[in-house]
Parts: structure tokens; C-alpha cells; sequence
């Protein structure tokens, strides 16, 4: 039976996610990213790793910081994925320049908390 892993590393498949996209568009504004299909598609597996990671996290984790858009991250994920209604490039720039910033904070924030609690 293969180990379970550990709530860090998800956290930091997170992390390293939001990571990569901010260098990929970095000094970009919305009508450089809608023309520049190779970041476009960066970005969108980058979003597809953050959905997925916080999908395998411990629900009870998800249940404990409800402040967090858990559903957005794993839906949007879902949308990419499978291609529902396509792909929106400007919900995907919305996503990225609105909502990541604070998703990274709260990551962080609950990363803390939770890995030290873990590593005690």
C-alpha cells in the first residue's frame, strides 16, 4: 500500500504553482497573456496542480479554514480539465491577478499552522 503523503507537500505543490505562475506573468498586462498561447497554457496547468493539490487535502483541513475558496480552486480545476463551456482566457486572468494573491496568503498562513502542529 503506497504512503500517504503529507499535507506539506501539498501545500507546497501549491505554493510552487502560484510560484510559477507570477514568473510566467510577470510584467505581462491581460492583452500580452490572451496572444501568448505557451504561457496561457503554463498558467493553466499550474491552476490545474493548485485544484488538484487542495482537492487531496484532508478534508478536515478544508472544513477548518472555510475562509478559503477550497471550491473555486478544485472547480476551476475541473473546468480546465474537462473543458466545460471551454476555456475562458479572461476568467483565467481574472483568477490569477484577483484571487491568487489572497490564496497564497491564506496557503501560507494554514501551512504554518497545520505543518508545525504536524511536525511536533
Amino acid at each position: 500500500m503506497p504512503k500517504t503523503r503529507s499535507i506539506k507537500l501539498f501545500f507546497m505543490d501549491i505554493l510552487e504553482a502560484i510560484e510559477n505562475i507570477k514568473l510566467y506573468i510577470k510584467n505581462m498586462e491581460f492583452d500580452d497573456f490572451v496572444v501568448d498561447k505557451k504561457t496561457i497554457d503554463a498558467v493553466v496547468k499550474n491552476l490545474m496542480v493548485i485544484g488538484e493539490a487542495s482537492k487531496n487535502l484532508p478534508q478536515i483541513i478544508r472544513i477548518k479554514y472555510p475562509e478559503v475558496n477550497w471550491k473555486g480552486a478544485i472547480g476551476m480545476k475541473d473546468k480546465l480539465v474537462h473543458g466545460y463551456f471551454g476555456i475562458s482566457v479572461q476568467i483565467v486572468w481574472e483568477t490569477i491577478i484577483n484571487d491568487i494573491p489572497n490564496f497564497e496568503s491564506q496557503i501560507k498562513e494554514i501551512m504554518k499552522k497545520e505543518v508545525d502542529k504536524q511536525e511536533k
